[in-house]
């Protein structure tokens, strides 16, 4: 069964008290207290690999491509959780985020699990995201459609750039 859709997402919020303050508009959700729980354990796994994968091939000045980040967490499993806004505080950001792009009748041609419109509110929510600049370096729209020559060409580019930059270096 298809998941509910989930509310827009607007810049992460700390509650004070607990998950079960979260925002009301989430209180549809199947199975909260697992929902609750799966948040938790996907922000842990995702310090855990940080830390075993990714930390250590950073500090040798390897390239390291992750097809998933911490921000899927404001999301799924627990849209606007505690757990998503603590990971995103500990694991520190990427150097470049990428979003593969393409109308949301595309994606959904080839991907159809998700419905046109679960599909057109997540790419809106992802390039919210990179609006809000959270890489260290900088943020891409890919055009993924089939309609632009070389699509790699600015992702080469980026990951180029930020290998070259110190890790000290403020984002220009």
């Amino acid at each position: 069964a298809p998941e509910p859709a989930a509310p827009e997402l607007a810049a992460p919020e700390v509650h004070a008290a607990s998950d079960a303050a979260e925002p009301a508009a989430t209180a549809d959700l199947a199975y909260p207290a697992v929902r609750r729980v799966a948040a938790w354990f996907y922000a842990l796994e995702y310090m855990w690999r940080y830390a075993s994968t990714v930390a250590p091939a950073v500090r040798k000045r390897r390239v390291v491509i992750c097809d998933r980040y911490v921000y899927d967490l404001r999301d799924s499993p627990w849209p606007g959780s505690r757990a998503a806004v603590f990971v995103q505080r500990v694991v520190p950001a990427p150097d470049v985020l990428v979003l593969p792009d393409a109308p949301a009748e595309l994606i959904h041609a080839r991907k159809p699990e998700r419905t046109k419109s679960e599909q057109a509110r997540q790419q809106r929510e992802f390039r919210a995201l990179l609006a809000e600049q959270p890489a260290r370096c900088a943020e891409l729209v890919v055009d993924t459609s089939g309609e632009t020559d070389d699509p790699v060409a600015p992702v080469v580019a980026a990951v180029v750039e930020a290998a070259h930059r110190p890790r000290s270096a403020p984002r220009a």
